[in-house]
């Protein structure tokens, strides 16, 4: 999809906007705060109607797909529109993008990268080719060999992230607190339906993933286009749940924190000055001083873990050249540029457009005005950067 809603990013930024009286809101603020509360009504809304028939939201999912469906289902009462509708949304550009949102990661050695919400892609990566090959087959219609392959992708991700439990296990919870799909009308609801035992051979068309009657023969006549579809929803979900449920286990001993102090000695409160400052530091590969740049909460990384994870994300990556193509300023403290950089990747000279998110915020990452001197400009250089890997 072309548009990505950060749902969890903006739940942040409503709780900021929260904080302030009413009375006191610019009209600007008044606009977002409605615009927040009808983007964040929207999963609950989406799982409501579609849930029990294996379509779900999750993190990443572009709001205005979930609001068009909405209203689609609202006007039809349809679900079988819903199911043609859903199945085209998969499509080759979509799965593409899935897969680009994985393999952008295949050499940043993911086993010691000490970076919350990054660890589980390695599970996903060792299942890389059978998620190829299901594309190809989806693609070209072999919809009896793409679900399959796509219900073991999903298996196995899962049970390597639980240790315990598969997907397809009735033990298997996939709740998770705060967030959109752990939540108790996401997966999990899901994951109950198409567990279910199927104990009789049936020769009707079905149009849900029941994993039992699919492998074990019950389910003859599976092979179509929105089971298919179903199986990508259930993988690109289980993306944003892994992400989700990986934060909870992840903790990093952290004996030499940031501070305010040093941040300031290094970046500017002036945007301009900042950017500029920025794209010099990623010229030189050598200049550790990009860890003061970065977005994470400084509680959670010491300096010598930030050092190592830009280290590591960088790997094998040279800056040549930097170009705004254009700025766009949501508030006072979120920007977004859109730039084309000029870089190497194993010795390959590269030029790509890419959009990097640069946010105003204070030392725990919370969002302040510019005029607070507590905050400082940063970025999330994981995802500003990672797809210049591909």
């Amino acid at each position: 999809m072309d548009k990505i809603i950060d749902i969890p990013k903006m739940k942040k930024q409503l709780n900021e906007i929260n904080k302030v009286n009413n009375k006191q809101l610019s009209l600007e603020h008044k606009k977002l705060k409605e615009k927040y509360l009808e983007v964040l009504m929207l999963p609950d809304k989406f799982n409501t109607y579609f849930s029990n028939d294996c379509w779900i939201a999750f993190d990443s999912f572009d709001d205005k797909v979930m609001k068009d469906a909405i209203e689609r289902y609202e006007k039809h009462k349809s679900i079988e529109m819903i199911d043609e509708f859903f199945s085209d949304i998969y499509n080759e550009n979509f799965i593409n993008t899935f897969i680009d949102q994985i393999t952008c990661f295949k050499n940043c050695h993911l086993d010691n990268l000490p970076n919350v919400g990054t660890l589980f892609i390695k599970y996903f990566l060792d299942r890389i080719e059978i998620i190829e090959i299901a594309k190809e087959d989806y693609l070209n219609e072999r919809y009896y060999s793409c679900i399959p392959l796509l219900l073991s992708a999903i298996d196995g991700i899962t049970n390597d992230i639980d240790h315990e439990f598969g997907f397809f296990t009735k033990h298997a919870d996939m709740i998770i607190e705060d967030s959109i799909v752990g939540h108790q009308t996401g997966l999990q609801v899901i994951q109950k339906i198409v567990n279910q035992a199927r104990k009789t051979t049936s020769l009707e068309p079905i149009t849900i993933p029941y994993r039992n009657g699919i492998l074990h023969g019950r389910d003859v006549n599976y092979g179509n286009k929105i089971v298919a579809a179903k199986c990508w929803n259930i993988l690109c979900a289980l993306r944003d749940w892994a992400k989700d449920n990986n934060k909870k286990n992840f903790t990093v001993e952290n004996r030499n924190p940031i501070t305010k102090e040093d941040i300031d000695s290094i970046v500017s409160n002036d945007f301009d000055i900042f950017i500029d400052n920025l794209f010099e530091k990623l010229k030189d590969s050598r200049n550790h001083e990009l860890i003061f740049f970065c977005k994470y909460p400084t509680n959670i990384y010491s300096k010598y873990h930030r050092m190592k994870e830009l280290s590591r994300l960088f790997k094998d990556i040279k800056f040549l050249d930097f170009k705004i193509i254009h700025k766009e300023e949501y508030q006072n403290n979120l920007k977004s540029l859109n730039i084309e950089i000029t870089y190497k990747y194993l010795e390959e000279e590269l030029n790509k457009q890419i959009n990097i998110s640069v946010e105003y915020s204070d030392i725990d990452n919370k969002l302040v005005s510019t005029k607070n001197k507590n905050g400082h400009w940063k970025l999330n250089f994981l995802e500003s950067f990672n797809t210049l890997r591909m």
